[in-house]
């Protein structure tokens, strides 16, 4: 009448059936757990860096440097609510987004060169 697959079947599905209900604790603490766990490793990193981005970004002012998202390196030539004006070459701006600034420019042959210039 059953066949050796279906009285495993028929097995699983008794034993299932037999084994006890845990409570609404056991089914939400892993998964407090895993919340937890991702909290700790994407989304609070993720949020120092959005924080640090802003206040870098808030730093900025007229004549500094900057990389943009888009790879194009510039001076600030004005700032706006939302925009800033590089100045990539003479006679050429572009207006970006302040967002698509990714981070300030510093030349490492000029922060090598200052602390030669103090010793002298």
């Amino acid at each position: 009448m059953f066949g050796p697959t279906q009285i495993f079947a028929l097995t699983l599905l008794s034993q299932a059936e037999a084994a006890p209900k845990g409570g609404l604790g056991q089914v939400l603490f892993p998964f407090i757990i895993m919340m937890g766990i991702l909290w700790f490793l994407v989304l609070r990193p993720q949020a120092k860096e959005r924080k640090r981005h802003e206040e870098m970004v808030t730093a900025l002012k007229r004549g500094d440097e900057v990389i943009t998202s888009s790879g194009i390196r510039g001076s600030i030539a004005n700032i706006d609510d939302q925009f800033f004006t590089l100045e990539v070459d003479r006679n050429v701006r572009i207006r970006f987004l302040k967002a698509s600034v990714t981070k300030k420019f510093e030349d490492k042959a000029a922060k090598e060169a200052q602390p030669e210039e103090k010793k002298a």
